[in-house]
């Protein structure tokens, strides 16, 4: 917008937080999480068992 005020330093830093650092570390979380799940074979045999007779296939 042509005549939108300008935002502060403290604004665009919130903003820079929260559309880069922050999606940032937590998918580094997610993926430490995802990488120390123990999943095996059987497990996930299990899993796939357990949600097939919830939910039925189309």
């Amino acid at each position: 917008m042509a005549k939108a005020p300008t935002q502060s330093g403290e604004a665009l830093q919130g903003i820079r937080l929260a559309t880069g650092a922050a999606p940032a570390a937590l998918a580094v979380i997610a993926g430490l999480i995802i990488f120390a799940y123990p999943l095996t074979e059987r497990c996930h045999r299990g899993l796939v068992g357990e949600l097939t007779s919830v939910v039925p296939s189309r």
